[in-house]
């Protein structure tokens, strides 16, 4: 039932991305500079990156280990293999917890970005105390890094496992674990549990206890958080849960205001509970397709909202007052999705434009750019050639462009797009696989700007 948390992407953009070589080097390599279309930076092997925009409006890109750095840590860790034979787990070597500690920090850089000019910054590492439920207490290492003004935090590794992470603009720091919700402070380096552990007068411990039993909840597993997703304005938190739950497969969903620290239940018990995600600062939509409302987590107020038949109908994303869904015929490659303004005081839905092409659903689904007034979605023409180009819609007129419109020489776009984050000010930097080289993918394209 857990999912990714939701960062939403009107607010900042926090994506991993499959990028080419650390950003030292990536202004380095320029090799094509237009002032109206992209900037296409050559590049060497894979790192994965996020970005995160401070409260004074700087932008922070970090270098943190991905999955082929993972690899080779692991083979450092565990140079007889973690099981033998028999499946019986291999001891890795001595000092591991140490071990592993110096090489996360020898893969992890952060750098400031300011227009073209790349500053590397220092970064701080420190712990923050955590619980996840069957893991009990643990330690997991985070980093800070200040630029001006903003203090930053992220974690050591862009897919921890056992816990989320959430960033705003506005400088909310969360990490959401199965049973708890903290907020880092970025300046005093310290982490405040915002969820509580009681509910109608019992432990999590006592309920989950019960639950096994068989005594309560017919749910054979308490999920005390799940599918947390944080507001655009950074107000709230949003979370399902089934502990309240006397039916099996129901979850309710409740809210944490990081003002106040009141918690509190924002939906009911029901089987159709999922949460699509904030389409403003307070209202959110939840439910199945059969049963999606828009509900305004301060007042309570539910308006459902209607959509047409669709084959394998989905609903995308939201943001900014926008909902996107989408649908394709039995046996078909081709999605046509559906960009859509909504009402929230009426649930009136008005489309702004449709796409339709051959899509992949990227992690957060269609990513909103940072002014929320465009969107980008992986897309292609031919199924058999897969997704090889971006196509940005903005959301005033219903415009579109492809990225490939965009930049002064196609030659670089070889192959498939391989991921895409946007960058303040509606920049944004796409990676694509160069199929001459082994289907690697080893060009960067810098996008000064896709308004």
């Amino acid at each position: 039932m857990k999912k990714i948390i939701a960062i939403i992407a009107a607010v900042v953009a926090l994506t991993a991305v499959g990028l080419a070589i650390g950003l030292t080097s990536v202004f380095a390599n320029q090799s094509v500079n237009s002032e109206e279309g992209a900037r296409v930076v050559e590049s060497l092997g894979p790192q994965k990156k996020m970005s995160l925009t401070g409260p004074g409006g700087t932008c922070l890109l970090v270098d943190v280990i991905g999955d082929s750095e993972y690899d080779e840590m692991m083979e450092i860790l565990y140079p007889d293999g973690i099981v033998d034979e028999q499946g019986l787990s291999i001891p890795g070597v001595e000092n591991l917890e140490e071990e592993r500690a110096k090489f996360i920090a020898e893969h992890t850089k952060a750098y400031s970005l300011d227009g073209d000019k790349i500053t590397e910054v220092d970064i701080t590492p420190f712990n923050v105390k955590m619980s996840s439920g069957s893991d009990g207490e643990y330690e997991s290492l985070f980093y800070k890094a200040v630029i001006d003004d903003d203090s930053f935090v992220f974690p050591s590794e862009w897919s921890p496992g056992n816990y989320d992470f959430a960033v705003s603009e506005k400088g909310v720091y969360l990490a959401c674990s199965y049973t708890e919700i903290l907020r880092i402070d970025p300046v005093a380096l310290t982490a405040k549990k915002l969820s509580s552990d009681f509910y109608n007068g019992k432990s999590r411990v006592d309920i989950e206890t019960e639950v096994r039993a068989g005594k309560t909840c017919p749910n054979k597993d308490i999920y005390w958080i799940d599918s947390p997703y944080l507001s655009p304005d950074g107000e709230y938190v949003i979370y399902r849960t089934n502990r309240d739950c006397p039916g099996y497969g129901d979850t309710s969903v409740w809210a944490v205001n990081l003002n106040t620290g009141e918690e509190f239940k924002v939906v009911e018990p029901a089987l159709d509970n999922d949460i699509v995600g904030f389409l403003s600062d307070n209202h959110i939509v939840v439910g199945s397709s059969a049963n999606t409302r828009v509900v305004d987590i301060v007042s309570g107020e539910v308006i459902p909202l209607s959509f047409p038949e669709l084959p394998n109908f989905c609903i995308d994303g939201t943001g900014n007052g926008v909902i996107i869904y989408s649908g394709y015929p039995e046996d078909s490659s081709i999605t046509t999705m559906y960009i859509n303004n909504v009402d929230v005081l009426t649930g009136e839905i008005s489309t702004i434009t449709k796409v339709s092409g051959f899509i992949t659903y990227e992690p957060g689904g269609p990513k909103f750019s940072p002014s929320g007034e465009q969107i980008a979605i992986n897309y292609g023409i031919d199924p058999d050639r897969g997704t090889d180009n971006i196509v940005f819609v903005d959301l005033k007129n219903g415009e579109q462009k492809l990225f490939t419109e965009s930049i002064q020489n196609t030659k670089h776009i070889k192959g498939n797009i391989g991921y895409f984050m946007w960058l303040p000010d509606d920049s944004c930097i796409v990676t694509a696989m160069d199929r001459d080289n082994n289907g690697k993918f080893d060009v960067c394209l810098i996008a000064a700007d896709m308004r």
